[in-house]
């Protein structure tokens, strides 16, 4: 067994009950005042009603910003640093999807720390601890209130960056089910099978730890089995429950292991472009499996039994390409597009791409954690079959 060290530096609650939780993650910060971050649309819905009304009720006081944008640049996390520190808030309390809880994260480094949030690109380099982040996720995806990393659009580079480093973790996740209720089906799918890649890439992954293969298998089980209920039908809260827990523990292996290739390529063909992350990861994730199921046949075997996808007489090589087959199916089931061409990709840069998925697979919080560890030409095919939606079959 290799070395291995796990540190959880989030605090989760799981409350069906919004003022109760609420009332709980404030005593934990030992916070007077908050700094809610949001992004326009949630703004106007009922569950940040909800959250209002609530911090109305145990007296928590609070500014509003709602200035998040989606796959979050640079700039827009320093100008969101800036408000928070107008506002003399002594918390973030975080209020969405990933890119909501990654801004947070961003502008709480930022307040105790200084500088832009491009200073911190790489891995442990924030020196201080941030002021505290209470996120709560209005949907089970990105996981990135537990995670150690910050995804960053580098307006410069025009390329998804990242942050890796404990100071990263929200201090407080709650997890209130209800907030689910009423989400798009453009953002339950997408946020779902990024959540998906994260339990199921970590879980292949060649860093993994017995805590994380723990987690992250259990993880993409509970995803895996519960994301099409509740795609459609978001007021099904045990399903929901279950997709904001899975989400969780996939991300609590990903943020110690780091992803594999799917998320090399999907990150760069979502910094490339407009291209939604998810939208790129449900591309991607398919053949990133079939692309290591040499060299992990057994693990690939255990998330075909974990999804419930075995037969009578299967072959641990069965269950292997069954798994890859069932990730297959599930994003054809989820209405998910299966090619880049459709998403808007361009070839006019693809090497340029690849280049870059063979940067993160070697460098920062992926650096050679695949177990195939694949080439330029590897990635250059995963690009391809990806652009072209070829159908994997055995």
């Amino acid at each position: 067994m290799n070395n291995f060290e796990y540190f959880l530096g989030s605090k989760l609650i799981f409350n069906n009950d919004m003022k109760e939780g609420l009332r709980e993650a404030r005593e934990s910060v030992k916070a007077d005042k908050a700094f809610l971050v949001t992004d326009p649309i949630l703004a106007k819905l009922s569950g940040f009603m909800e959250l209002k009304q609530a911090m109305d009720e145990i007296g928590f006081t609070y500014d509003v910003y709602t200035d998040v944008r989606p796959l979050p640049k640079d700039v827009t996390i320093d100008d969101c640093a800036k408000a928070f520190k107008d506002s003399g808030a002594d918390c973030i309390i975080a209020f969405g999807g990933g890119s909501t809880l990654d801004t947070a994260k961003g502008a709480a480094i930022i307040r105790t720390n200084g500088g832009q949030i491009r200073d911190y690109f790489g891995v442990n380099k924030v020196k201080e601890q941030p002021f505290p982040v209470i996120g709560i996720p209005t949907t089970a995806g990105s996981g990135a209130e537990v995670s150690r990393v910050i995804s960053v659009t580098d307006s410069q580079k025009n390329v998804k960056d990242q942050i890796m480093d404990r100071a990263c973790c929200s201090a407080v996740a709650l997890y209130v089910p209800t907030v689910l209720k009423g989400s798009p089906k453009s953002v339950t799918t997408t946020a779902g099978i990024d959540a998906l890649g994260h339990a199921i890439e970590s879980y292949l992954n060649v860093n993994g730890s017995p805590v994380t293969q723990a987690v992250s298998l259990m993880g993409a089980g509970m995803i895996f089995r519960n994301i099409l209920a509740f795609v459609n039908d978001t007021a099904n809260e045990e399903a929901a429950a279950n997709m904001q827990v899975g989400s969780t523990l996939g991300i609590m292996g990903a943020g110690f292991t780091g992803n594999i290739d799917g998320h090399c390529v999907a990150r760069s063909v979502g910094g490339s472009g407009d291209i939604n992350h998810g939208a790129a990861v449900a591309v991607a994730l398919p053949y990133c499996m079939e692309f290591n199921i040499n060299a992990v046949t057994s693990k690939l075997a255990n998330l075909a039994r974990e999804f419930g996808l075995v037969k009578d007489g299967m072959s641990e090589r069965e269950m292997a390409q069954e798994a890859v087959l069932g990730v297959q199916k599930l994003r054809d089931d989820l209405n998910l597009c299966g090619n880049y061409k459709d998403l808007g990709m361009n070839l006019d840069n693809l090497d340029a791409m690849v280049e870059r998925s063979v940067y993160f697979s070697e460098n920062g919080s992926d650096a050679y954690t695949s177990p195939g560890q694949p080439t330029f030409d590897d990635f250059k095919k995963m690009y391809m079959d990806g652009y072209n939606g070829r159908v994997i079959k055995f």
